[in-house]
């Protein structure tokens, strides 16, 4: 068959066109996915915000977050026990030790006379305690690693961690173990050089961390420096009395399972200003922790907000009034609809509360305390189990405008157009007459519109007594 030039042409234009549609639908569908994915809210916690994860001794653990830049870093705000290494019944070695051997002894110096102090029992104990903060099957799914004992290397200022000194060491008093060993090379001219030692974070506020002792990790033979704090400490002084510091467990929580939190005082079903607080980093306090919403396979998305009375869908609701959200979700264990108030640009939370369980498809959501304005309204599925520990929850959802307005106020004054005698407002041939004007009705401010009135024109009140 002969494909003369026009025929190529036509063919031609026609898989052009093709060619273009095709790629019209692959961008019209990505786009479609790219706002889908847009419409689900992100959340991030920020450093210095405190957080609650396990329990210790029966008691809640709060924590706080000294590094938010890849997943979350924890320490524990508070201590949670403070105890010594020291155990007697541990075989006493001379020499130091390297490796796993080193838990199985107490190291003292051979260059002193007895009784000179053990420098270095196993931390194991330190360990054991950590070990023992109970984490629930909802923890465990948002741990990238559970509670530890942090290292030297973990810690110091550029370790793997990521962490300054002012990030990781309390403010005031507070001092706490570290795993690992230290050595002091420098100490009393090279007398304890080589010999082990314990690594001890002191506070920020410790003048006792600065010495010409620059201590060395054992592990890493890096030196480290003054700034940090870190400092070395025998299991036993010279007194012969056990030397006790705080534990401060470390845990890592993933990043990307974390889909809201909120003050956990938030869960009275009350409108809440929402806060973060992150002014309490490292102040040896348990002050205003959140409870985390995970990542689980609950949903929500908000379809509309819609009128209770006219069940239309609206964009505006006066001030104190109550509004439907229609919503779309799965249901899970105790699972009720919060609401989150963004501002007008969607970026800020401004306001939560805990709503209730969806029923035929709808939750109320009564608006009184919220001041007029501008808001993005955003819902978020979760459980409840009574505790102020991690939850399941959905991600937050897509966010639909809501104007909330002063409501319609309606003020009459009378403007009779003539005087009228015996002190009548209104006198029939002297300003009350076939289209005479008797007042004026304005209204302002506008509420939600548009507004209908009535002018009631018979009816049992006094107002005839005006008119003579």
């Amino acid at each position: 068959m002969q494909i003369k030039g026009k025929q190529v042409s036509d063919m031609w234009k026609k898989f052009v066109i093709l060619a273009l549609s095709f790629i019209g639908l692959v961008t019209s569908g990505y786009a479609y996915y790219v706002n889908q994915l847009e419409a689900a809210t992100a959340f991030q916690l920020q450093k210095g915000q405190k957080v609650i994860i396990g329990s210790y001794n029966g008691k809640e653990v709060v924590w706080d977050i000294g590094n938010a830049t890849n997943d979350y870093v924890l320490m524990s705000s508070k201590p949670i026990e403070n105890m010594s290494t020291y155990d007697s019944n541990k075989p006493i070695a001379y020499t130091p030790k390297s490796g796993s051997d080193r838990e199985q002894y107490c190291i003292r110096f051979t260059n002193n006379p007895a009784p000179s102090p053990i420098t270095y029992c196993p931390i194991t104990p330190i360990i054991n305690e950590v070990s023992s903060i109970n984490i629930n099957a909802t923890e465990t799914t948002v741990l990238s690693r559970m509670p530890f004992l942090p290292s030297v290397e973990e810690v110091y200022n550029g370790g793997t961690l990521g962490l300054t000194t002012n990030d990781r060491s309390y403010k005031t008093n507070e001092a706490y173990w570290l795993k690992g060993v230290v050595e002091a090379p420098n100490s009393n001219n090279g007398l304890y050089a080589n010999y082990y030692f314990h690594a001890i974070q002191f506070p920020q506020d410790s003048a006792n961390a600065a010495s010409a002792d620059t201590p060395k990790d054992s592990e890493t033979g890096k030196f480290i420096s003054n700034d940090n704090k870190i400092v070395y400490r025998p299991s036993v002084g010279y007194d012969q009395v056990a030397k006790s510091f705080n534990i401060r467990p470390f845990a890592i929580v993933n990043k990307i399972n974390i889909m809201f939190a909120a003050d956990a005082t938030y869960q009275d079903g009350s409108w809440h200003n929402y806060k973060i607080d992150t002014s309490n980093l490292n102040m040896n306090n348990e002050t205003t922790p959140v409870k985390l919403r995970v990542a689980s396979s609950l949903t929500a998305s908000l379809d509309e907000i819609r009128n209770t009375t006219t069940g239309k869908a609206i964009t505006k609701a006066a001030k104190d009034d109550t509004v439907q959200l229609k919503v779309t979700a799965n249901s899970g264990s105790g699972s009720v609809i919060s609401a989150i108030l963004y501002d007008s640009t969607g970026s800020s939370i401004k306001y939560y509360r805990m709503l209730s369980a969806p029923s035929g498809g709808c939750v109320s959501m009564d608006l009184s305390g919220i001041p007029v304005g501008d808001y993005k309204v955003a819902i978020i599925n979760e459980e409840y189990d009574g505790t102020n520990r991690p939850a399941n929850s959905s991600a937050i959802s897509n966010q639909v405008a809501l104007s909330i307005v002063d409501p319609h106020k309606i003020s009459y004054a009378k403007q009779p157009e003539s005087g009228a005698s015996a002190g009548k407002d209104y006198e029939y041939t002297k300003n009350v007459d076939g289209g005479s004007k008797v007042g004026v009705i304005t209204v302002n401010p506008k509420g939600v519109m548009p507004l209908t009135y009535t002018i009631e024109t018979s009816g049992g009140d006094n107002t005839y007594q005006n008119f003579e």
